[in-house]
């Protein structure tokens, strides 16, 4: 059993910058032409603050949604007016290589969309907030009795594999660290999933086991969000925010069901 990362998003989110435009990132489509070759643009998202709005600047359309992804789209960057966001999608032939290459990455593609903004005549992105999302799946694992091991503070282990109850629980839980803009928010969700739905997993066991319906695995989602004040370095936040997550994420699992990943 390997460790159940299976999707994990990583973004800076800033004041929106009006003057952007595609063609601006097009120095970005010439350097990631190897490694993200899959470029379209879309709508744009709605803006994450309630105070923003879609703009038009000067009778033109407002800057598109900009997708960078590679080949087979496990790995791709979106960038609009107001944010940029890495994500990465894993599987059992592309697994999680552990959040400091994941962290490396994005930071870098960070750096390279602030030198193409200079280079168009942009302002630097004024950094607001960071934001990390992690989705693990957990193969035979009920989603009732999950959500009930969240609600009522208990371990995940092992032995509840394979343990299935009718009907499914979706739930969420918030955690709050610290009270003031230095604090850290982190959400948790349980969500129950069709088994090995829209993942290529070689899963363990065969299909013909009680849980082979909608509730026959569970997703188990963590966010994490941290505002940026004065000074604050955008990368040690990020890092903060995964330590919140890890933290969390640990707590959650028993030694037996840590030990089936191979951790000691």
């Amino acid at each position: 059993m390997r460790p159940p990362v299976t999707e994990v998003n990583l973004t800076f989110w800033f004041e929106p910058i009006y003057t952007l435009a595609a063609l601006h990132l097009s120095s970005l489509r010439n350097l990631w032409a190897d490694e993200l070759p899959k470029v379209e643009e879309k709508a744009p998202l709605a803006p994450w603050r309630p105070t923003d709005s879609i703009t038009f600047v000067e009778d033109k359309w407002p800057m598109p949604a900009c997708i960078f992804a590679s080949d087979e789209r496990e790995k791709q960057v979106l960038i609009q007016s107001d944010r940029i966001g890495l994500t990465w999608y894993f599987t059992d032939k592309k697994q999680y290589p552990g959040f400091a290459a994941l962290s490396e990455d994005f930071l870098n593609r960070y750096g390279e969309l602030v030198e193409a903004l200079r280079g168009s005549g942009n302002d630097d992105p004024k950094l607001l907030r960071v934001t990390i999302d992690y989705e693990n799946y957990l193969d035979l694992f009920d989603s009732n009795l999950v959500s009930k091991r969240l609600v009522a503070e208990e371990k995940i282990s092992a032995s509840d594999r394979n343990v299935f109850s009718p009907g499914t629980t979706a739930v969420r839980k918030h955690v709050q660290i610290g009270a003031d803009q230095s604090s850290l928010n982190l959400l948790i969700g349980v969500e129950p999933t069709r088994r090995g739905e829209g993942l290529s997993f070689a899963l363990a066991q065969p299909l013909d086991t009680p849980g082979d319906g909608v509730n026959a695995s569970t997703i188990l989602a963590l966010s994490a969000r941290a505002d940026l004040g004065k000074g604050d370095e955008p990368g040690e936040r990020l890092n903060s925010a995964h330590e919140a997550i890890n933290e969390i994420f640990a707590g959650l699992f028993d030694d037996s069901f840590k030990s089936s990943w191979g951790e000691k």
